[in-house]
Protein backbone atom coordinates (compact mmCIF):
# COMPACT_ATOMS: atom_id res chain seq x y z
CA UNK A 1 0.00 0.00 0.00
CA UNK A 2 1.55 3.21 -1.13
CA UNK A 3 1.63 6.04 1.38
CA UNK A 4 0.76 3.98 4.44
CA UNK A 5 2.90 2.43 7.11
CA UNK A 6 3.00 -1.35 6.99
CA UNK A 7 4.95 -3.21 9.62
CA UNK A 8 5.75 -6.85 9.20
CA UNK A 9 7.90 -9.10 11.36
CA UNK A 10 11.00 -8.17 9.37
CA UNK A 11 10.42 -4.45 9.98
CA UNK A 12 9.86 -5.04 13.70
CA UNK A 13 13.03 -7.12 14.03
CA UNK A 14 15.01 -4.50 12.15
CA UNK A 15 13.63 -1.77 14.42
CA UNK A 16 14.56 -3.85 17.50
CA UNK A 17 18.11 -4.20 16.18
CA UNK A 18 18.41 -0.44 15.67
CA UNK A 19 16.67 0.92 18.77
CA UNK A 20 19.05 2.92 20.97
CA UNK A 21 18.33 2.09 24.61
CA UNK A 22 20.16 0.34 27.43
CA UNK A 23 20.60 -3.41 27.20
CA UNK A 24 18.10 -4.04 30.03
CA UNK A 25 15.44 -1.85 28.43
CA UNK A 26 16.06 -3.50 25.07
CA UNK A 27 15.48 -6.89 26.67
CA UNK A 28 12.13 -5.73 28.04
CA UNK A 29 11.11 -4.21 24.71
CA UNK A 30 12.05 -7.43 22.90
CA UNK A 31 10.01 -9.50 25.36
CA UNK A 32 6.96 -7.26 24.95
CA UNK A 33 7.24 -7.19 21.14
CA UNK A 34 7.77 -10.94 20.84
CA UNK A 35 4.94 -11.65 23.28
CA UNK A 36 2.66 -9.36 21.26
CA UNK A 37 3.56 -11.06 17.98
CA UNK A 38 3.05 -14.49 19.54
CA UNK A 39 -0.30 -13.47 21.07
CA UNK A 40 -1.57 -12.14 17.72
CA UNK A 41 -0.44 -15.33 15.98
CA UNK A 42 -2.11 -17.43 18.69
CA UNK A 43 -5.34 -15.41 18.46
CA UNK A 44 -5.34 -15.84 14.68
CA UNK A 45 -4.93 -19.61 15.05
CA UNK A 46 -7.68 -19.74 17.66
CA UNK A 47 -10.02 -17.98 15.22
CA UNK A 48 -9.03 -20.13 12.23
CA UNK A 49 -9.37 -23.38 14.19
CA UNK A 50 -12.44 -22.17 16.09
CA UNK A 51 -10.74 -22.58 19.44
CA UNK A 52 -11.57 -19.89 21.98
CA UNK A 53 -8.48 -19.85 24.17
CA UNK A 54 -7.73 -16.17 23.72
CA UNK A 55 -10.34 -13.50 23.07
CA UNK A 56 -9.52 -10.37 21.09
CA UNK A 57 -10.66 -8.13 23.94
CA UNK A 58 -8.19 -9.85 26.27
CA UNK A 59 -5.15 -9.56 23.98
CA UNK A 60 -3.58 -6.56 25.75
CA UNK A 61 -4.05 -8.13 29.20
CA UNK A 62 -2.51 -11.38 27.96
CA UNK A 63 0.56 -9.60 26.57
CA UNK A 64 0.95 -7.54 29.73
CA UNK A 65 0.72 -10.53 32.05
CA UNK A 66 2.78 -12.98 29.98
CA UNK A 67 5.61 -10.52 29.31
CA UNK A 68 5.74 -9.61 33.01
CA UNK A 69 5.90 -13.29 33.98
CA UNK A 70 8.69 -13.95 31.50
CA UNK A 71 10.78 -10.96 32.56
CA UNK A 72 10.32 -11.46 36.27
CA UNK A 73 11.01 -15.22 36.24
CA UNK A 74 13.67 -15.51 33.53
CA UNK A 75 15.68 -12.38 34.14
CA UNK A 76 16.87 -12.75 37.71
CA UNK A 77 18.85 -9.50 37.54
CA UNK A 78 15.60 -7.56 37.14
CA UNK A 79 13.57 -6.77 40.22
CA UNK A 80 10.26 -6.00 38.65
CA UNK A 81 7.05 -5.43 40.55
CA UNK A 82 3.62 -5.98 39.04
CA UNK A 83 2.28 -2.55 40.01
CA UNK A 84 5.28 -0.83 38.42
CA UNK A 85 4.99 -3.02 35.33
CA UNK A 86 1.35 -2.03 34.90
CA UNK A 87 2.26 1.66 35.02
CA UNK A 88 5.31 1.54 32.72
CA UNK A 89 7.42 -1.58 32.06
CA UNK A 90 10.56 0.32 31.07
CA UNK A 91 10.52 2.40 34.23
CA UNK A 92 10.07 -0.66 36.44
CA UNK A 93 13.78 -1.55 36.29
Amino acid sequence: MHGSLMLGPDNVIQWLDEVKVTKDKKTIIEVIVCTTMWAIWRLRNDIVHKVRLLRKDMLFDFVQEFSFCWCSSRQSKFQIYWVDWLQHPLLSL
